[in-house]
């Protein structure tokens, strides 16, 4: 599998922490995201890998069988598996890095984090040109014990090439505040996703769910003086809504936040109908204005 792998910064001072210093190592889902395990099989890398309870219930058995596969191909290999929702998660990671082993953390895994954006996991940042709510959990380890933390993201390369691109690593100093460690890290290797995002948008599976943790604010509409524009024409704001059906079942959706709107036939069939055409003021619920599904042409 390695054979045909290529290697992205993967320098004497990463392959320095890699055999030698126990460090955060984190990934994303991105591209063909089993090369990182069997990387770390060939070249005998001991770590622990964090995920949820719910993922470990689900796939544990096929993670079992992978590293199975590896130790026949590779040699033995040790792989530890900690829940992160467990109430003694942090405890565990920390014994983990004191054994000398790395954490292999995945840490756009947001689906445990639930919508509750004052949770003190979640740091925000900038992603995107949005502002993004994000798990720091690596980050917070990576301060705690003092290791290196070490971003590494597999992707697939112009030429279809499995390649493994390796970041420089941070590392936590002494003195440094530790709020601001987490969110300047945590930063940083959301920059790095975005690096590859860019190039390569079809190759992240997190797309389906990114919604719902990004900060509705952002997409806020300055309530309109509908008073004002009596006697004007309006049009469909076909840039932030759209309409759809799911069998007789008609909907109003807003792309700036997600939000759904089951609206009866014949007002379906009325939004449908000025989807292209220019509307007088007159003619609009006074709400759609409001709402911005209509703005002035």
């Amino acid at each position: 599998v390695l054979n045909e792998v290529v290697y992205e910064n993967l320098n004497e001072q990463i392959w320095a922490i890699l055999n030698n210093t126990p460090s955060v190592i984190c990934t994303f889902h991105f591209g063909s995201m089993q090369i990182i395990n069997h990387f770390f099989a060939f070249h005998k890398i001991d770590y622990a890998f964090i995920a949820s309870k719910k993922m470990l219930d689900d796939h544990l058995g096929d993670f079992l069988e992978m590293a199975e596969v590896q130790s026949k191909v590779y040699g033995n290999i040790e792989i530890d598996f900690i829940e992160a929702d467990e109430y003694n998660t942090v405890f565990k990671m920390l014994k983990a890095l004191k054994q000398g082993k790395h954490l292999l953390i995945y840490i756009d895994g947001n689906t445990g984090t639930g919508y509750n954006t004052g949770n003190l996991n979640l740091s925000e940042i900038q992603f995107l040109s949005k502002t993004l709510y994000v798990r720091n959990g690596a980050a917070t380890i990576a301060f705690l014990a003092k290791v290196p933390l070490l971003a590494v993201i597999g992707y697939r390369n112009y030429k279809g090439e499995n390649t493994l691109r390796f970041f420089n690593p941070i590392f936590p100093a002494g003195n440094e505040d530790k709020a601001q460690f987490i969110a300047d890290t945590m930063q940083r290797l959301y920059d790095n996703l975005s690096s590859l995002l860019q190039l390569f948008p079809d190759q992240w599976e997190c797309w389906i769910y990114l919604h719902s943790f990004i900060k509705s604010d952002n997409f806020s509409y300055i309530n309109m003086d509908v008073q004002n524009h009596v006697g004007q024409c309006y049009q469909f704001n076909k840039i932030d809504f759209g309409l759809w059906k799911i069998n007789d079942e008609g909907y109003l959706f807003c792309k700036r936040d997600y939000t759904t709107y089951l609206v009866q036939s014949n007002y379906y069939e009325y939004l449908k109908g000025t989807y292209n055409r220019k509307v007088v003021r007159e003619e609009i619920d006074e709400e759609l204005i409001t709402l911005g599904v209509f703005v002035l042409a």
